[in-house]
């Protein structure tokens, strides 16, 4: 095991097995081409590496690697996400062994302040609302504007909102 310190605070991570999650596997003719290479280095390298053919595979079907794995994974996640309107919803973790009841506030802490959630806290209890769309944003307050403007510009908006923002006290 070693730990490694990140910005959201230390993750313990655990080498056991590591070698045989990640190998992967190389395709035949990949395989093929470094047998025949002329480089002697390379030639003894993979000399006896079977294809999988040889390996009892059944030919043209590849054998399952973690990157393979990890990139089916991926393109299904983008499907589904794509096909959706997605919410997030953060959450903090009571305590390092997710047991009921048993709340260590330092670990939360922690955690609601490496997410930016304090931050967010701030801005917000100092009156600034959730983001909205631009569009949105229009809508809504065009009756504010329709006395200046009849139709509302990015920029003529930025400069309504700065000279209108609450003051901090």
């Amino acid at each position: 095991d070693f730990g490694i310190r990140h910005y959201a605070g230390d993750v313990v991570y655990n080498t056991v097995g590591f070698l045989e999650k990640n190998r992967g596997s190389f395709r035949d003719d990949l395989i093929t081409l470094l047998k025949d290479s002329k480089s002697e280095f390379m030639y003894d390298l993979f000399e006896g590496v079977k294809l999988s053919t040889e390996r009892g595979g059944r030919g043209k079907a590849k054998a399952a690697t973690v990157a393979s794995s990890f990139k089916e994974s991926l393109s299904s996640l983008m499907t589904t996400l794509s096909a959706s309107n997605p919410f997030f919803i953060r959450c903090v973790k009571p305590n390092a062994k997710k047991q009921a009841n048993d709340f260590q506030n330092q670990l939360m802490i922690n955690q609601l302040r490496y997410s930016g959630m304090m931050q967010t806290v701030v801005i917000r209890r100092s009156g600034y609302p959730v983001r909205r769309l631009y569009s949105d944003f229009c809508t809504r307050y065009q009756p504010l504007l329709a006395s200046i403007y009849t139709e509302v510009p990015k920029d003529k908006v930025s400069l309504y909102l700065s000279k209108n923002a609450p003051q901090k006290e």
